[in-house]
């Protein structure tokens, strides 16, 4: 890997807890002959990207192509993210940018693993031109209450 895929990995991670794992050195982490298998949770924890400490709440799901899923900062819930299939655009709060936030363009080849730190917006979005379904499975580290949502919606309009 050169150097300057190596430092955009590291401001991938540091600016938008994000990992892609299939371009990390050794490869991609879970898999063999059968093809791979990987926890959000376990992943993100290995990368020390912050979000859920434990998962309480599953979800797993699909996102059409121009669609956002997301788009919302929950106060007190965090969320770890495993995202493949399609061309996605991942944004995350990030207060220390001029922008306010990060973003990252991933392929329709990268796994990434992706998290929503609690008090920090997130959302994810199919840009993918070829109809590709981008795929996503993610673990809260509380339930959903209806309730009391306890989250903030439509943060960015562009998306």
């Amino acid at each position: 890997m050169g150097e300057g895929r190596e430092a955009e990995m590291r401001r991938e991670k540091e600016e938008a807890n994000l990992v892609r794992l299939n371009k990390l050195a050794g490869g991609m982490p879970g898999s063999d002959v059968r093809g791979w298998i990987l926890s959000p949770m376990h992943a993100a924890a290995e990368h020390k990207l912050g979000g859920a400490k434990s998962c309480v709440d599953v979800h797993v799901g699909t996102i059409g192509p121009g669609k956002v899923r997301g788009n919302h900062r929950h106060h007190t819930k965090s969320e770890s993210f495993l995202i493949w299939g399609a061309d996605a655009r991942i944004r995350i709060e990030n207060p220390s940018l001029p922008a306010g936030y990060a973003e990252v363009m991933l392929d329709a080849a990268d796994v990434a693993v992706f998290t929503g730190p609690a008090g920090r917006a997130h959302a994810l979005a199919n840009v993918d031109k070829q109809g590709r379904t981008l795929i996503l499975s993610a673990c809260a580290d509380t339930e959903w209450d209806p309730a009391h949502p306890d989250t903030d919606y439509h943060i960015w309009k562009d998306l």
